[in-house]
């Protein structure tokens, strides 16, 4: 494809650096369409991304990181592999997953809850933010629903996304059983039995947590961090220096 969109090019401009400069513009463009084909996971992501390549999968993970690892990014990675497959990923990276090819679009439709504070999701909010720059454009929907104005994501593959919040009642976060939880830092301890309820009856059933070490409440350090067993339970830590390329004399500063 891209010999015979220089060679048009050339043929337009003709002038080889210029077609050159229209091609990079070209490529810009195709990258703001599906972002998440050019997306590379950092160390700290990698280690996230390995708990989903095991073969029995933990029910519960926590991914501990400080600020500018990319936790959330990492969950809405993790959103974009379930919701369009191999099809829109960095084929040399999350594209090449087991889990993508065996648990997501068009293999499998799993059901997705996100959980998080209520202003995550409001424009301006970082899962928000976050869902916009790397979901693909043009390719989904967000609205609000029922009485509690649940937040929905539809994407056009028919895969879909709900969305309960913090402040929710306990109530509203039962409902059906569920594949997947994912939680954008430490959910009240009233909201995690109800929610990892929702698991018991998926072939894939995980609940994981992206946080802050600092945000580690007693319940869940006893729950998550001192129970992690390497199985049921697995912690992954992640810190601004996985963010640093393997360079000596970085000295942490981020390419």
């Amino acid at each position: 494809m891209l010999p015979s969109v220089e060679a048009r090019l050339i043929r337009q401009f003709g002038d080889l650096d210029r077609a050159k400069l229209a091609l990079k513009y070209e490529l810009l463009l195709r990258k703001k369409n599906t972002p998440s084909q050019f997306f590379i996971p950092n160390r700290g992501q990698m280690k996230a991304f390995a708990v989903l390549e095991r073969k029995k999968k933990p029910m519960v993970t926590g991914f501990l990181a400080g600020n500018g690892v990319g936790k959330t990014c990492t969950l809405v990675q993790i959103l974009t592999m379930v919701g369009w497959g191999a099809e829109i990923l960095n084929p040399k990276h999350l594209g090449a997953q087991d889990f993508v090819k065996k648990f997501c679009f068009p293999n499998k439709i799993l059901k997705v809850r996100i959980v998080c504070h209520a202003d995550d999701m409001k424009e301006g909010g970082s899962l928000y933010d976050e869902i916009v720059k790397s979901f693909p454009r043009g390719r989904y929907k967000m609205s609000k629903e029922g009485k509690s104005h649940v937040v929905i994501i539809k994407c056009d593959t028919g895969v879909g996304f709900s969305v309960r919040t913090f402040d929710q009642a306990t109530e509203a976060h039962a409902g059906s059983n569920l594949d997947l939880i994912l939680c954008n830092e430490p959910m009240p301890e009233r909201l995690h039995g109800e929610n990892i309820g929702r698991l018991r009856d998926s072939t894939l059933g995980m609940l994981m947590y992206f946080m802050t070490p600092l945000g580690v409440s007693a319940w869940l350090y006893d729950q998550v961090v001192e129970a992690d067993d390497g199985e049921n339970t697995v912690v992954v830590y992640a810190s601004i220096w996985d963010n640093c390329k393997e360079i000596e004399g970085t000295n942490g500063v981020l390419a």
